[in-house]
């Protein structure tokens, strides 16, 4: 019996053996389940497996041991573990890494529990708790009870065997094929020329929400199977080509309301805190998400492998906040002109009637840091220094984003002149203010 249905051992271990052999295969389960699934992998002869069990105040071991199997016995996850994958149903428990190390601790370090049973979770099979808590979270995987789906989950499979691909935006799956059955080495150096210069501006070892997944694959790379090893390649690029363009409205319509007076040019230069919001950009982001463009930024229902980015919608949003004149008339432009895509009627009602509001701050959400590395991966918007500094390291990267998706897709990158031609104008005011 597994999850209110029966299992023949062999059925089990057939179900296990449809896995490929490169991929990595969590299962968490309570306890008492934990050696059929170790047993079928076992004869299903698929070793890269892991079974994370809960842990409990009544079981006998809190140890970090793991079996021969792969097994996680009484993973010092616990029930922590299963929170952070969605295992719960409570939507206003916002975990972070922070929280769930000191959750662990806590559970584990309790006085109720014995001395010779407790343990620090600093390391578990050889990786440190947030790397491997970060290879985990946000993967596919597959709800075995049927009628407990996890409901914060990134993705629910079915069938079993559909564990690899994890992917794109719908409108790059087109895309994605004609790149993916390109073998030119050509096109392989100059993707991975692109992610690895997109990834040396971030500090991988902290990561924000939604590039968990992307920072991990890079990170792993190496240790993956040549062929894996190419469709990895080919995921990243595609999300990096995919969050270089969602910039692009972000930043029109930034130069748009700087052009007509609505925020100010200076609301750029102070460092922002861009992952996490405030009480008043938390306000103007709900009514950028009335926006399709926005929308698709900030879904955290269906948390598509690399789609989920929120820096450009909260970019927006601190720069109305810090400098906003007029939002009545901020909203009437974003309406009339329509960069940020569809507007949802339905959910303009809502915000309308819960009335959100903000306080112009000139400092909110400001933070002290190298203004040359990125909050997330592929973020680009300008912020924390002059344009003129900031404009050679952009056009540097752009050339080279653009310079890989031609390559590989052998498109032109559409749109790129409008870009351009918004950030001149942009450096343009900047001179006119400072010189």
């Amino acid at each position: 019996m597994l999850g209110g249905v029966n299992f023949p051992p062999s059925d089990l271990a057939g179900a296990c053996s449809l896995f490929r052999a490169d991929v990595q295969v969590n299962v968490v389960v309570k306890a008492c389940y934990s050696g059929s699934f170790a047993s079928a992998f076992r004869v299903a002869n698929q070793r890269n497996i892991y079974v994370h069990t809960s842990a409990k105040v009544d079981e006998k071991s809190y140890s970090a041991r793991r079996s021969i199997s792969g097994r996680h016995r009484n993973s010092v996850f616990g029930q922590a573990f299963l929170r952070t994958l969605g295992l719960t149903r409570d939507i206003d428990d916002n975990w972070t890494l922070q929280k769930q190390k000191y959750y662990i601790e806590e559970r584990l370090n309790r006085s109720d529990i014995p001395e010779s049973f407790r343990s620090t979770p600093v390391v578990v099979s050889d990786s440190p708790v947030t790397r491997l808590m970060k290879e985990i979270l946000f993967r596919d995987y597959l709800d075995i009870s049927f009628s407990n789906a996890p409901v914060r989950a990134r993705r629910v499979l079915s069938p079993t065997n559909e564990a690899l691909h994890l992917l794109q935006p719908q409108e790059n799956h087109q895309l994605q094929r004609a790149y993916g059955n390109a073998k030119s080495a050509r096109q392989y150096e100059a993707s991975s020329h692109m992610i690895g210069c997109e990834m040396n501006l971030l500090d991988i070892n902290y990561s924000v929400r939604g590039d968990e997944g992307v920072t991990t694959d890079w990170c792993t790379l190496t240790r993956q199977p040549p062929h894996r090893r190419e469709e990895t390649i080919v995921q990243l690029a595609h999300i990096t080509w995919f969050r270089w363009k969602v910039q692009e409205p972000f930043l029109c319509v930034a130069e748009e309301l700087i052009r007509v007076g609505l925020i100010s040019l200076d609301a750029m230069y102070t460092p922002m805190n861009l992952s996490q919001q405030t009480p008043s950009t938390s306000a103007v982001m709900k009514a950028l998400n009335c926006f399709s463009i926005p929308r698709s930024c900030m879904d955290f229902q269906e948390l598509i492998f690399g789609t989920h980015f929120f820096a450009p919608p909260l970019w927006l949003a601190t720069l109305i906040v810090r400098s906003c004149t007029d939002w009545t008339r901020i909203v009437n432009r974003l309406t009339t002109v329509p960069l940020l895509g569809e507007l949802d009627s339905e959910l303009v009602l809502k915000v309308v009637q819960q009335r959100p509001k903000f306080t112009v701050n000139p400092d909110e959400g400001k933070i002290t840091g190298d203004p040359s590395k990125t909050s997330s991966y592929g973020f680009w918007l300008p912020q924390g220094t002059r344009l003129k500094f900031f404009l050679p390291t952009w056009t540097k990267r752009y050339s080279q984003v653009m310079e890989a998706y031609y390559i590989a897709t052998g498109k032109r990158w559409e749109d790129f002149e409008d870009v351009e031609k918004r950030m001149g104008n942009l450096l343009t005011m900047e001179m006119g203010l400072y010189n």
